[in-house]
This record gives C-alpha cells, sequence and structure tokens, in this order.
C-alpha cells in the first residue's frame, strides 16, 4: 500500500513538472509566434516598398530627405538656443557669484 502511495506520488510530481515545463514551452511558442507576426509584417510592407515605381519611389525619397533637412535645420535652432540658454546661465552665476562677494 504505500508502495502504491509513493508510486502514486511520484507520478504526480512528475505531471506537475510536466504541466509547468508545458506552460513554459507554450509561453515561448507564443512569444515566437508574435514575433512571426511581426516579421510578416515587416515583409509585407518591404514587399509593398518593393513594389512602387521608380517614379514613387523618387517621390517618397523627396519628402523623406526634406523632412530629414527640417528635422537637422530644427537640430541646429535647438543646439543654438541651448547654448544660448548656457550663455544666460553663467551669466547669472557670475552675476550671483558678485553679489555673494
Amino acid at each position: 500500500m504505500w508502495q502504491a502511495l509513493a508510486a502514486n506520488c511520484l507520478a504526480i510530481s512528475k505531471l506537475r513538472g510536466w504541466k509547468g515545463s508545458a506552460k513554459e514551452e507554450t509561453h515561448k511558442v507564443d512569444k515566437l509566434s508574435q514575433q512571426m507576426d511581426g516579421l510578416k509584417q515587416e515583409t509585407t510592407k518591404l514587399h509593398e516598398e518593393l513594389q512602387r515605381t521608380p517614379e514613387e519611389s523618387r517621390v517618397l525619397l523627396t519628402e523623406k530627405s526634406k523632412e530629414a533637412l527640417e528635422l537637422s535645420n530644427k537640430n541646429v535652432e535647438l543646439q543654438t538656443e541651448v547654448e544660448r540658454l548656457k550663455g544666460e546661465l553663467t551669466k547669472k552665476d557670475e552675476e550671483l557669484i558678485q553679489k555673494d562677494e
């Protein structure tokens, strides 16, 4: 009787281990499935891009070039503003130091 009980406990323990492993494997499969869905979407997008005519590609490239130029100009403006603000901060710090003296 004790042997049967021990065998049942061992079997239950193995089943629980297999159940946990099955859940982990299911999670891995779900994650891989999501990655595959993302890759399918990316592939579809790339396929659509390849189907563009040369004229469509030139128009898109021109638009993207304009956007890049605008962003570059905005970056220069922001850098200039940052430098101006740093200068103001330095000037205020110097004024505070002179007042303290």
